[in-house]
């Protein structure tokens, strides 16, 4: 600028000021007198404290950063839609894998271009949802994904981005949930299964509660219907009274035969079967 080739002059620096603190300053002038040369010999001009707004604008990169970090690396797909006509305007890697493609063919296309609803009624409740209430939250649904339908959970809400309404929204896939369910499910009716082959009746009593739980096969072994009231002499109170209390074979198993008599049942004679118990913790 000295030489008269720049017409203004702008920088940006620390200094300490007087009580040894660093402070950000930018200083801006022009050239307001030069020679018949065009060399500047005085400059005009101010200096602004920027401090408070340098800070601002770390904390700011610093949280666009944890977010940018968390957004990338969350295990379920995300993304942003334009809410208008459902366009992409960006989407996380777990978006990519989800749909089996790449970002830059996703980004710019609609949910319908890329066939992303199995339903498209699906995306009309969420659409609905958002304008209702400006958010959904665990809304079921089916999407197309690169290897078949997938169901899931759909959270999303609503926010204004560059001036347009939009969708934030994250997508949960629950098949391994489902799956290890059904697993559970099929597991139960096995066992459920060998209980009655065996005639292996499995219970559970809270003595101070006076509550607990007997399976079918127990109701079963008892000639009592499911859910009917209990027998209240099936266990013997003083080992039952042992394990409410604690001590030092509270946690020991316990073995006992006492007497199993439906109540109201006079004419049926008293019959006595093995009870094997513990104490839960």
């Amino acid at each position: 600028m000295l030489a008269g080739r720049e017409p203004t002059v702008q920088a940006e620096y620390r200094m300490r000021d007087d009580l040894g603190r660093w402070r950000w300053v930018v200083s801006r002038g022009h050239a307001v007198q030069r020679d018949a040369s065009g060399r500047v010999l005085r400059l005009s001009g101010m200096d602004l404290d920027i401090t408070e707004q340098r800070e601002i604008r770390e904390a700011l990169r610093a949280s666009e950063a944890r977010y940018s970090i968390i957004y990338q690396t969350l295990p379920d797909a995300a993304g942003i839609t334009r809410l208008s006509d459902g366009c992409y305007l960006d989407v996380n890697p777990a978006f990519e894998r989800l749909v089996g493609k790449l970002r830059a063919h996703i980004v710019g296309r609609t949910s319908l271009e890329l066939g992303v609803w199995a339903d498209t009624a699906e995306r009309q409740r969420v659409v609905d949802g958002l304008r209702e209430k400006g958010e959904v939250r665990g809304l079921p649904v089916t999407v197309c994904g690169s290897t078949g339908l997938v169901a899931g959970l759909m959270s999303a809400r609503t926010e204004v981005i560059d001036g347009q309404r939009c969708m934030v929204f994250v997508f949960h896939d629950a098949t391994q949930e489902q799956r290890i369910r059904e697993e559970l499910l099929t597991s139960n009716r096995l066992l459920r299964q060998a209980g009655w082959m065996a005639r292996l009746g499995a219970w559970e009593e809270a003595p101070e509660a006076g509550a607990g739980y007997w399976s079918d096969v127990c109701y079963a072994i008892h000639g009592l219907a499911p859910g009917a009231p209990r027998p209240r002499t099936t266990v013997r109170r003083t080992p039952r009274a042992r394990m409410a209390r604690g001590g030092a074979r509270a946690h020991a198993p316990l073995r006992a035969h006492g007497p199993a008599l439906a109540p109201g049942d006079a004419d049926r004679p008293r019959r006595w079967r093995p009870a094997v118990g513990a104490r839960a913790r």
